[in-house]
């Protein structure tokens, strides 16, 4: 049966297309020979060359259709109504390919069929207006086949609807364990990135802090060199007062050696302070530099983070869900989760490596400027010590000038007394003088042996000769005191002038220059110093 059933299925081909097949495969010449192989079915007689089968065409085998037709007669002799048909298809005249296909092979199977059954796609009929029939058997074995057919049916849509449920059951699950697997994989990396945002806020918090920090460093030492102005100006403004001096006066001395000193030592600072203003200048570049980077780092982050949380509170019911075609393709330029991590690194790692450099540069500029306030202090005090010293000098010289002043004008005086008192005296030996010469002039009025040298003659004229010694004595101490009287007056003169030189430079250092020195230059040093 299950030969039939498959002979009935090859047999599906209608009429058309068997006979268009058996036109294009059999040559219009050679209808004896389809002839010879309807009337001797089991192929006796029949050689190659006499039958010539076209290209593409099945071989024609011997076929045992005699033997199975005679099974068939006898089982059609039962009074089934069978035999009746039977005889009248043998009876029937041949049609176009030859005699009518008996229905004693309904039941044969298809491999035992002749070639022309093949071709033709047709069973042997039952009768001249019928081109196939089907026996009851067959109508059964097509009922049980329709319920079978059915019953399957119904048990692969059973089947499948369990298998169905069973998959979506299966398929909510998976969904659901994949769902949280992913919230937790979703939480996870929020968390990671939300402690990375966290060292990025505290790198920025300690980049700003630092920036800060350098940029007071920076107004202190901009303050510094101001000030460092300032004492230049006072040293140049000392300078220029000292030109002032007069006569013996204008020297080089310690002070112009030190106050040079100064000045150099100021512009040597100064060059300093300029390196140093360059270098935190460059330092506050590269920590605005690194604070930009971190920020857009951590601006990156925030975004991340924020997308990040919102999609791990999306789920199945949300309304922000939407399909998104392509959404699971990966970029060329994601990173990995080993860059990630070795990128963020390195922006904190550039952030903390500029805020060391930030720091040493702090703390050197802070050593530096301590260091020159030092020099400079130490070269304030030199300086002061040796202009202490210098007025000091120039007070003590003053007051040597004023001693010898006072000691001049003393002599001068004394000596204006002397020679008052030698004309004085003078003017008192010319009455003894008068007196005298006026004996001896009387005396020589004596006539003749009177007028003798007797003792009173040589007495007074050793008394006229020992006044006019005395008067000359006198009048030449009185004109060397006049003389000195003269030289002390010069002194006098000289001395008075070298006051006058010398007593407004101990008037306007130390009010002028000292002062300044004290209440600006280093208090402003004092004040600046860290």
């Amino acid at each position: 049966m299950p030969e039939s059933n498959n002979c009935c299925e090859a047999q599906g081909l209608d009429a058309i297309t068997a006979k268009s097949h058996m036109d294009e495969s059999i040559k219009p010449t050679e209808p004896s020979l389809i002839q010879q192989v309807i009337d001797n079915p089991t192929g006796d007689g029949i050689t190659d060359t006499n039958l010539r089968v076209p290209e593409g065409c099945p071989r024609i085998d011997p076929c045992p259709a005699k033997a199975a037709i005679q099974t068939q007669e006898c089982e059609t002799e039962k009074g089934d109504g069978d035999n009746i048909a039977l005889e009248r298809a043998r009876n029937a005249p041949p049609g176009p390919l030859g005699p009518v296909p008996t229905g004693h092979g309904e039941n044969v199977p298809l491999e035992y069929w002749t070639p022309l059954g093949d071709l033709t796609g047709t069973r042997p009929a039952v009768e001249n207006f019928s081109l196939s029939r089907f026996s009851p058997n067959e109508w059964n074995e097509h009922n049980k086949k329709l319920s079978a057919a059915c019953h399957d049916g119904i048990q692969v849509a059973t089947t499948a609807g369990f298998n169905a449920l069973c998959s979506i059951s299966r398929a909510y699950a998976e969904a659901d364990r994949n769902q949280m697997d992913n919230n937790i994989r979703l939480s996870t990396r929020a968390g990671t990135i939300h402690r990375w945002t966290v060292e990025l806020e505290r790198m920025i918090a300690d980049i700003i802090e630092e920036i800060d920090l350098v940029q007071e460093v920076r107004r202190r030492t901009m303050r510094v060199k101001s000030v460092l102005q300032v004492v230049e100006n006072i040293d140049k403004d000392m300078m220029r007062i000292r030109c002032f001096r007069m006569d013996n006066d204008l020297v080089r001395d310690q002070v112009s050696e030190e106050v040079t000193k100064e000045l150099s030592l100021c512009e040597e600072i100064r060059d300093v302070y300029i390196r140093l203003l360059d270098q935190i200048k460059m330092q506050i570049e590269e920590l605005i530099t690194a604070k930009r980077r971190v920020e857009f780092d951590w601006s990156e982050k925030k975004e991340a983070y924020e997308i990040e949380t919102e999609s791990r509170g999306l789920g199945s019911q949300s309304d922000t869900i939407l399909w998104k075609a392509g959404s699971t393709r990966i970029p060329p330029d994601q990173s990995s989760p080993s860059g990630y991590e070795y990128s963020t690194k390195q922006v904190l790692a550039e952030g903390y490596t500029a805020k060391q450099r930030s720091s040493t540069l702090r703390v050197n500029v802070d050593a530096m400027i301590e260091k020159a306030v030092k020099d400079l202090r130490d070269q304030a005090d030199r300086v002061d010590l040796t202009l202490t010293q210098q007025i000091q000098l120039q007070e003590q010289a003053l007051r040597r000038l004023e001693a010898e002043l006072y000691k001049d004008l003393q002599q001068l005086s004394d000596t204006e007394t002397l020679i008052d008192e030698m004309h004085d005296a003078s003017k008192k030996l010319d009455g003894a003088m008068k007196c005298a010469q006026t004996r001896l002039d009387k005396r020589l009025l004596r006539h003749g042996v009177e007028n003798c040298r007797d003792v009173p003659q040589f007495g007074l004229i050793e008394e006229v000769k020992s006044l006019s010694e005395s008067v000359s004595a006198t009048l030449g101490q009185l004109k060397r005191a006049e003389n000195s009287t003269s030289s002390l007056i010069q002194s006098r003169r000289d001395i008075e002038k070298e006051m006058v030189v010398k007593r407004p430079v101990i008037l306007t250092v130390p009010y002028y220059v000292c002062d300044r020195r004290s209440y600006k230059s280093n208090a402003q040093l004092e004040i600046q110093s860290p």
